[in-house]
């Protein structure tokens, strides 16, 4: 399939392989055990004192002498215009971008967005460690201080408030949107406690009985003998929603505005730009009353526009304040929204931390209920802009080199537990934002926004490139459309099982399978310098031109050694294809490319043939008189079948376990003959002594 990659400006087939996304983090786990936990517990107090010091001081030994850097803790004071101050605790290893993040949290200050920290006079770097402020220690107090506004920092208020106002709104999860998805935890707590409240009967102070039954039943769909189960217990919805009479759900409360937009007088004109005009915005109140607001860099106030007639000045009506959050000026023009807003606040503090936070990865469900669909002119802003690549809010004038960023976070160290976390947080980091991408790709490609590399072709043999990202249709010319999704599915796979073995040395690219309108799409990291040289010039092991020629080279035959261990695949002669009987040794199937880029990292591409074929399932297999009295080789829509990892690693320590026991059994059996024969030689040798005595 790289070879197809490397043609790719003629050939109508492309593919890439990469590495999945749900590898982001890679934990190291390690299990230390004592023989303490046998020992026999002290009978007496003074045996428990005993015991209990011993162990407090081995404890207190192994933490000085493992690590003499000890973790320090603040306690610090936040002061905000116009609020109490907030008084928090940090540890000297995190951030000063957290503080902000404690900030966003907080019901008070929630709504604030454009600030920035102060402490003695002196901004501080969002990324900055605490140790590392200069005469830090505890109950200082950093200061926030307003900043004026730009284009970028005012769309990020603007949404950020409309997603505080949105927060109890379930039609972004049902979407698969801003990273929102159904939780189930409040609906799991409340019917455990209305199941305790309905099945235990008051206590009588003459009964003496104890009940048996549980306090939290089952519903009745789980029970066996249940017929068909119902489709609406797997969508949790709360008390918020109500049924309308149709198949749509209603939101009964918590309607806050009826919608915020931004005004059709965008961009500002060049005279209000010198005067601080930033944007323009128009607010729905729920009674009934609309405004014209202005961004400025000093925070937001009412102007005099009316309808379609442009009147920038401030009003007169609503006085000449400038509010620095909008939410100020919001509570003050419309006081369903300040009494709507506390509520919200108290709803979300309600909620579990988890229930709470955005999911770490967009989730998307298969069933979602009907909501009623709302006016929101922003979301339809989103979602109807094709042009929009996802990211000119954050990198103005730039496109993000994914493959780079993938394989500098592989790269980066790891031989401390700071390493390895700062490592798996940045990984992750890059690989959610690598996802959200290729899914807003892969729409723009169905809903044909995105210009094909080889329109000539047929539709489901065309390609693409999309934001530095490479996306190719699922197609097979032998085994169709089975065969193409099965053969994506089994590349994930592989590539999956190569991330997880973490060699620093070998890379794969980015890559991500997306299921969309009966359409499986991949998605893939571009190699540097892939597409501007010839064919077969990068791939120094593997074939290129479907077995005809075979190649391997020496660096990737010992990278790959320690992966083939690993994976269980076993090293094996392969013709070279060329004249005279010569044979190369692979480590990996002839069909897996090693790929050198312009970066000097050695990649490895196209492994779906990496885990071996389920027999089982080829027609044209031999199989054993048990299979044939099981009905195998059964039909199968493609070829590409394959056995998971898991099964493979399950099937081999089975055979170890296997081995490992009978060489035991033989070894005991060993044992007790060697011990009968010294037993009857020393019986012989007793006799030999009594006839001579």
């Amino acid at each position: 399939m790289a070879s197809e990659l490397l043609n790719a400006q003629t050939s109508d087939k492309l593919l890439l392989n990469e590495k999945t996304l749900s590898d982001t983090v890679i934990n190291d786990s390690g299990h230390e055990s004592s023989g303490s936990l046998s020992a026999e517990l002290p009978s007496t107090p003074e045996g428990e004192k005993k015991q209990h010091d011993a162990f407090t001081n081995t404890i207190e030994e192994k933490l000085s002498s493992s690590d003499s850097n000890e973790t320090k803790f603040f306690r610090v004071k936040i002061a905000v215009p116009g609020g109490e101050n907030i008084e928090v605790q940090i540890s000297d290893g995190d951030i000063v971008q957290e503080l902000y993040q404690m900030l966003l949290e907080k019901d008070s200050t929630c709504h604030r967005t454009c600030f920035r920290l102060y402490y003695e006079g002196n901004p501080l770097d969002q990324f900055t460690e605490i140790k590392n402020i200069p005469n830090i220690q505890d109950q200082v107090v950093f200061t926030v201080v307003e900043e004026p506004y730009n284009i970028r920092e005012a769309r990020t208020h603007v949404r950020h408030l409309r997603e505080i106002v949105r927060s109890h709104d379930i039609s972004d999860a049902a979407n698969g949107v801003e990273f929102a998805s159904f939780t189930c935890l409040s609906q799991i707590t409340q019917a455990v406690d209305e199941n305790r409240k309905s099945a235990r009967p008051p206590l009588s102070s003459n009964s003496a009985e104890i009940r048996s039954e549980p306090d939290c039943l089952p519903p009745y769909w789980l029970l066996p003998g249940c017929g068909e189960v119902p489709l609406k217990p797997l969508i949790p919805l709360n008390s918020n929603y109500k049924n309308n009479g149709s198949e749509s759900l209603t939101p009964n409360s918590f309607q806050a505005i009826r919608q915020i937009y931004f005004s059709s007088f965008n961009p500002p004109p060049g005279p209000r730009k010198i005067k601080g005009d930033v944007l323009y915005l128009v607010v729905d109140c729920v009674e009934e009353r609309r405004f014209h607001i202005t961004c400025c860099t000093r925070g937001f106030f009412v102007n005099s526009s009316v309808g379609d007639v442009f009147k920038p000045e401030k009003s007169s009506v609503y006085g000449n304040r400038i509010y620095h959050s909008l939410f100020d000026l919001l509570s003050d023009l419309s006081p369903h929204f300040k009494k709507t807003f506390s509520q919200i606040l108290k709803t979300r503090a309600d909620k579990h931390i988890f229930e709470r936070l955005p999911a770490p990865y967009q989730l998307y469900h298969w069933i979602v209920p009907l909501v009623d669909n709302k006016l929101d002119q922003m979301r339809a802003d989103d979602q109807i802009q094709p042009f929009r690549v996802g990211f000119e809010d954050h990198m103005p004038g730039q496109i993000r080199d994914w493959n780079e960023e993938l394989q500098t976070t592989h790269d980066m160290p790891q031989t401390t537990f700071a390493e390895r976390l700062c490592r798996d947080r940045a990984r992750f980091k890059v690989n959610a934002d690598f996802l959200q991408a290729c899914v807003r790709g892969a729409l723009a490609v169905i809903d044909g926004s995105v210009l094909s590399i080889n329109p000539a072709d047929e539709p489901k043999m065309q390609m693409f490139i999309w934001n530095n990202i490479f996306l190719s249709l699922g197609f097979d010319e032998i085994g169709g459309d089975a065969a193409a999704h099965a053969s994506y599915s089994a590349d994930l796979a592989a590539v999956q099982a190569y991330a997880h073995i973490d060699d620093p040395k070998l890379h794969t690219c980015g890559m991500a399978v997306i299921d969309l309108r009966g359409c499986r799409i991949m998605a893939q990291s571009i190699i540097p310098g892939i597409l501007d040289r010839e064919q077969h010039e990068p791939i120094v092991y593997g074939s290129f031109d479907s077995g005809k020629t075979v190649l391997s080279n020496d660096v990737y035959a010992q990278l790959l050694q320690n992966s083939s261990e690993l994976l269980k695949i076993q090293p094996h002669l392969v013709w070279n294809g060329k004249e005279g009987d010569e044979y190369v040794k692979l480590f990996s199937s002839y069909e897996s490319k090693g790929i050198i880029g312009n970066d000097r990292r050695h990649y490895l591409m196209d492994l779906l043939r990496t885990f071996p074929p389920d027999v089982n399932f080829l027609e044209d297999a031999e199989p054993t008189e048990k299979a044939k009295a099981l009905g195998f080789p059964r039909k199968f829509p493609h070829k590409l079948v394959y056995l998971r990892q898991e099964l493979v690693d399950t099937f081999v320590d089975a055979k170890i376990y296997e081995n490992r026991k009978s060489v035991n059994s033989a070894k005991n059996k060993e044992n007790v003959e060697n011990k009968t024969e010294g037993e009857v030689k020393n019986d012989k040798d007793a006799n030999v002594k009594l006839l001579m005595i």
